[in-house]
């Protein structure tokens, strides 16, 4: 009986992948998410504290006019009693003369599968803004504000994410669709036929599937591995005006952004103290990959139990390396700890 449950459990897991799979969605991402998978899927549970707080700021590509800068702020509780956990994301992200906001709220439940499993469901909505600095930009033809061919106004939207995961003490294993609504007809028709010309910005659909596995042992040492796949499907066709000079008339076309898949590989050492029976994480030395040509590393330090700081780096092989000088990211993490004992607690 129990072999029959467990192959109901997996049976709904791989449908529910299947119907994920239908959508996709790119958001800004962390290297940090490896730390902290909440930054990724709202059904990512960490139970291990009353409460969990970090920061997190990147900034891409240094030296790179108009790079990336980022800042992700997030916090989680974990209901005990009602094996649920609430959580609050935020980020801000700088691209040039372009802004945007995201702020999400996520309801996650786990159900006990076993003495071993547990089976976390997730949900977050979230309202999404992007606005326009155009005294940052500049165009050969003159004025960007008052040029006809630009027509780039903000742009408000509410979003959602979804995603699951099974989880036991060692093992994560997971998928998540990230801004849902952007594929749902009844809500990119109303932005398009808004007052605000459509923007592909806020449609960047990606869908996440992630392994993760982390020993646990009465040695000094312990390991991780994990791998992900990233599958981002292309924006709906995008209205673009460009101004033909010759003629003196705006000429309007339609643009799809491109398909991209990822892989990205991840290994870590963890160094512990403590007695043999209770060792505690003091430090983690890991290194990833991430196609077709982007590798890193990220160095944690645990204070304690309740604060950890994060440093990572990334350096992209391709073209943009003659520009840049990589990546640079830091996350701060500070957790309430749970009284013992814990029965929820890996």
């Amino acid at each position: 009986m129990k072999q029959i449950f467990m192959m109901k459990i997996l049976i709904t897991f791989m449908l529910s992948a299947m119907c994920l799979a239908g959508f996709a969605q790119t958001n800004i991402r962390l290297n940090h998410y490896w730390e902290n998978p909440y930054t990724v899927t709202p059904a990512f549970i960490s139970n291990l504290g009353v409460a969990e707080f970090s920061a997190a700021a990147r900034k891409q590509w240094v030296n790179f006019d108009g790079a990336p800068t980022s800042l992700y702020l997030t916090a989680s509780t974990y209901l005990e009693d009602w094996h649920t956990q609430l959580g609050v994301k935020a980020f801000a992200d700088k691209i040039g003369y372009t802004s945007a906001i995201d702020v999400s709220l996520s309801y996650a439940h786990a159900v006990q599968l076993s003495n071993t499993w547990r089976l976390h469901l997730g949900l977050a909505v979230s309202y999404q803004s992007l606005s326009y600095d155009l005294s940052k930009a500049t165009l050969a033809t003159g004025d960007v504000a008052t040029d006809p061919a630009v027509n780039l106004q903000g742009v408000n939207f509410v979003n959602g994410d979804l995603g699951i995961e099974l989880a036991s003490k060692s093992w994560r294993i997971g998928i998540a669709a990230q801004n849902l609504l952007s594929r749902v007809p009844y809500f990119t028709n109303k932005l398009k036929n808004s007052t605000n010309d459509y923007t592909g910005y806020l449609e960047n659909n990606a869908n996440f599937a992630y392994i993760v596995y982390r020993s646990y042992s009465q040695n000094q040492f312990d390991f991780s591995l994990g791998v992900t796949g990233m599958s981002y499907s292309p924006a709906p066709a995008t209205k673009v005006s460009i101004l033909d000079n010759l003629s003196n008339t705006v000429l309007t076309t339609t643009a799809a952004g491109p398909t991209l898949n990822q892989a990205e590989v991840y290994g870590a050492i963890i160094y512990k103290t403590g007695p043999d029976y209770k060792r505690t994480d003091k430090l983690k030395l890991g290194f990833f990959y991430r196609t077709p040509s982007e590798a890193g590393a990220i160095f944690t330090v645990y204070f304690d139990e309740s604060f950890s700081l994060s440093y990572s780096y990334d350096y992209n092989f391709s073209p943009v390396k003659t520009f840049s000088l990589g990546s640079h990211e830091i996350m701060l993490t500070y957790r309430i700890p749970k009284p013992e004992p814990c029965h929820s607690c890996y």
